[in-house]
């Protein structure tokens, strides 16, 4: 498995340039509607704050429910760790299809010297599967609590993509959860300020004509 870095918000750059940028062929605006439907423990009733870019391109999900605490090893399973399974609905003309291009993770984190934060985002797609995973280890500026982003692009030789079709779905199980191997030692996604864990997809898009 490769390993994943997760870097401060103010380092990572927000210039992004792939060849996988020559496949956009994009619908037409007005012919994209994409919803997303989700459940478990990380998205409990009214706390999911959806939207989707005019283009079809940029699918952003705020997670209101998803925060975590770690106290120590009696820390009760459900405060530690949560998931939340998401259903994106895509409807959009004929003649186009579409793919994850890249996911980004992100939120907010305070964690002591021994307490680690994982992220995982699994992905149901087409009769094919992928998990990303990004991981935060405590200490340092992280024990005074910062943001933090985490960018996974996809390969572009492992892109599977829609049928050419007017609407398909796709799966996703978003999963997240704190964990340490001492006896002390504290750790929290919730900043006491409302900052949601954000998931953000990006699609590409071609004609069925590529």
């Amino acid at each position: 498995m490769r390993p994943y870095v997760i870097l401060p918000v103010g380092l990572v750059s927000a210039a992004f340039t792939s060849t996988i940028s020559e496949l956009r062929d994009l619908p037409a605006p007005e012919d994209i509607n994409v919803t997303v439907t989700g459940s478990g423990p990380g998205c409990p009733d009214n706390t999911l704050a959806f939207n989707a870019s005019s283009d079809g391109q940029i699918l952003t999900v705020n997670f209101f429910g998803f925060q975590l605490s770690w106290t120590g090893p009696e820390t009760e399973p459900n405060d530690r760790a949560k998931n939340c399974g998401l259903t994106f609905d895509i409807q959009h003309s004929e003649g186009y299809q579409y793919s994850v291009e890249s996911l980004t993770w992100r939120g907010w984190a305070k964690l002591d010297d021994g307490v680690e934060l994982r992220i995982y985002v699994a992905t149901y797609f087409e009769g094919s599967s992928s998990t990303n995973q990004a991981s935060i280890a405590g200490g340092g500026d992280w024990a005074g609590g910062q943001e933090f982003m985490e960018k996974e692009d996809v390969d572009i030789n492992w892109l599977a993509y829609s049928p050419c079709g007017k609407r398909s779905t796709m799966d996703m199980n978003a999963r997240a959860m704190l964990r340490s191997d001492l006896d002390n030692g504290a750790g929290t996604t919730d900043d006491g300020g409302g900052t949601p864990l954000t998931l953000q997809v990006n699609l590409v898009w071609r004609s069925c004509s590529n």
